[in-house]
């Protein structure tokens, strides 16, 4: 179970932290969507009352709830543009595709 962080990710997130860093919040990776194609993650600012893993990357720390690195077996952090901005992007090392094909996509009409 491991994090790796790209050069510009660890930028960004050291400027996030630093704005953050009177307010008591703690980045925290969390699950935002599961869908057919994958599970969709996030980095968000939160004060913590949950047990969470404590990964140290380097000189900060980020937070997973113990289920998701279970699961996912670690994430990779990078940056990317996203209509002319930079937007942190958040990949699990092993990905699910769970999802509620009944309501989400086209899988419960075919039968898969």
């Amino acid at each position: 179970m491991r994090i790796d962080v790209s050069e510009s990710a660890k930028q960004h997130l050291q400027k996030r932290l630093e704005f953050y860093q009177y307010k008591n919040r703690k980045p925290r990776i969390v699950l935002v969507a599961q869908t057919c194609h994958g599970a969709e993650f996030r980095v968000v600012f939160e004060v913590l009352d949950t047990v969470d893993v404590e990964v140290s990357v380097d000189g900060f720390s980020l937070y997973v709830p113990t289920e998701l690195m279970e699961e996912y077996g670690g994430f990779s952090l990078d940056m990317e543009i996203f209509f002319f901005a930079p937007r942190l992007v958040v990949k699990p090392l092993m990905q699910s595709f769970k999802c509620d094909c009944k309501t989400k996509c086209n899988n419960a009409k075919s039968g898969v």
